[in-house]
């Protein structure tokens, strides 16, 4: 089977070249992307019958860029589009259409079908009339409707969810994070699978010495994240304490300008800005305790999984979540979970994990290490990925 991905991948090269100009493209999304090609590309059958179309973000601060690329041997056609700027909107889009014609051409008679990471119109507009006959199916990351959009106006932010949603509405199959996401995104009751997320198991060497505990967050620092509440309670855990517990934090958010003021107030709150994942990774090894206090009351919690879980879980440091919906039950027996309800209800049960030696900790960390790398590898949910896509008729 032929596959034309369309996507927003880029080599690591232009991925840190696009962080680097401040475009902020998502993290998370890049490892998933990653993780998926490194197992795909590996086959070389599914190598050699694989396309790959990927948009990117442009800002002149970027310079003269490459509209081509190799990956793992493999060419990749990038489609750069400055965000808001229609004309080059426009020539994004005629450059897909371009791109796509010619990938009908070259496999018309064959069996093929189109795979979307996500309902980008940039990608799928231009398109649409040109595909009729060729099935389409998308990686879908996030309900389009719930999207949690910060920047611009709440108008604009509404045209573009009802675009997204309209695009995602007309896909002949589904690759979900949770499976509640099919009650709202699959009016056409296309065939679907839930594939919760993916990224790259590295063996855990040996472990890390830990002199004091800390707690450690990376990500959306966004108010909706529950970083008020984790702020709050890290200063009514520590007031309880002779001993502190450190709290690092990385990434950029709403709530970016609060836990700057915290930093400042309290030697035992550290904002380490914005930084590599591979320096990330080393934090999260060196870390006590791995948290994610991601509010449950917000409807997108049930349309989603985070995926922080799959990082955390593959660190060999021991995590503390709280249960949200679009978490599967299982994996609860991997990890201490929490209540973000209240900053007290939180640091309570900060200090009942925290009490447990940091051997037993450790335990329950390789548990959930080798959960991920037996039952959800790269590999594993590739696999999946690929055999759905072969049984879309």
């Amino acid at each position: 089977m032929k596959i034309l991905y369309l996507s927003y991948f880029s080599s690591p090269e232009i991925f840190t070249k696009i962080c680097h100009a401040g475009l902020s493209p998502s993290e998370a999304r890049q490892n998933y992307e990653t993780a998926f090609l490194n197992h795909l590309l590996t086959d070389k059958e599914e190598a050699e019958n694989l396309t790959i179309i990927s948009y990117l973000p442009y800002h002149k601060t970027l310079g003269e860029v490459p509209y081509e690329d190799l990956y793992l041997g493999k060419k990749i056609d990038y489609v750069w589009t400055s965000r808001n700027r229609i004309f080059d909107i426009l020539k994004a889009m005629r450059r897909v259409k371009k791109l796509v014609k010619a990938w009908l051409k070259e496999t018309e008679g064959e069996e093929r079908i189109i795979l979307t990471y996500a309902a980008n119109p940039i990608l799928l507009q231009p398109i649409m009339s040109i595909i009729k006959h060729t099935k389409l199916v998308t990686i879908c990351s996030e309900v389009p409707k719930y999207r949690n959009m910060t920047e611009g106006s709440k108008i604009l932010n509404t045209i573009k969810k009802r675009v997204f949603s309209h695009y995602n509405e007309k896909m002949d199959g589904y690759i979900y994070m949770s499976e509640y996401m099919n009650e709202v995104c699959n009016k056409k009751k296309a065939p679907w699978i839930v594939v919760e997320g993916m990224t790259e198991i590295l063996p855990l060497g040996e472990s890390v010495p830990k002199t004091q505990e800390c707690v450690f967050y990376a990500g959306g620092l966004h108010i909706e994240n529950g970083m008020d509440v984790l702020l709050d309670a890290m200063v009514l855990l520590n007031n309880n304490r002779e001993e502190k517990v450190l709290l690092q934090l990385c990434g950029v958010g709403n709530a970016e300008q609060k836990i700057k003021e915290y930093s400042q107030k309290y030697e035992f709150i550290q904002y380490l800005g914005v930084l590599p994942n591979r320096e990330i990774r080393e934090l999260e090894k060196r870390a006590t305790l791995l948290i994610n206090p991601r509010k449950s009351d917000h409807l997108l919690t049930k349309y989603s999984f985070p995926s922080k879980t799959f990082e955390y879980f593959s660190s060999g440091t021991a995590s503390i979540l709280t249960k949200l919906s679009g978490i599967p039950q299982e994996f609860y027996q991997y990890c201490y979970t929490c209540n973000v309800e209240t900053s007290e209800n939180l640091a309570h049960d900060l200090e009942k994990a925290l009490q447990i030696p940091l051997e037993e900790r450790e335990v329950l960390a390789k548990r959930a290490y080798e959960f991920l790398r037996k039952e959800k590898s790269a590999e594993a949910q590739t696999g999946r990925i690929i055999n759905f896509l072969h049984k879309i008729k």
